[in-house]
């Protein structure tokens, strides 16, 4: 016996999104910590991780929906930060999106849409 092969299973997509939603939300702890010691390229590098992770595995997984991916992987983000990682997150994002550079503003558009702010 066993399993056909074809796309993934319920719950094997399941799996693929809490393991996004962990790996996101120790991108964005991780970015929040170098943040507060001034390491702000280690902060970028966490950040840009987390804010690219939802999109490229929904592509990867082909779950067709990124959406869907990205909206389960927000909200666990959000059930687990604190009011005050929340504030700092999107005071970072906003000095993302005013530096003026792309890649940056690119960076602030994921997050903020992982803090159902976009």
């Amino acid at each position: 016996g066993g399993q056909g092969g074809g796309t993934g299973s319920k719950a094997e997509e399941e799996q693929i999104r809490a393991a996004v939603g962990a790996r996101v939300r120790a991108q964005v702890g991780g970015g929040l910590r170098a943040e507060r010691a001034g390491d702000l390229v280690g902060a970028k590098r966490g950040f840009e991780a987390a804010a690219k992770l939802p999109k490229l595995v929904a592509e990867i997984a082909n779950t067709g929906d990124s959406q869907a991916v990205i909206d389960e992987v927000a909200s666990s983000l959000r059930d687990t930060l604190s009011e005050e990682e929340e504030v700092a997150l999107s005071e970072i994002c906003w000095e993302l999106e005013d530096s003026g550079e792309p890649e940056n503003e690119q960076i602030a558009a994921g997050l903020l849409r992982l803090l159902g702010m976009k």
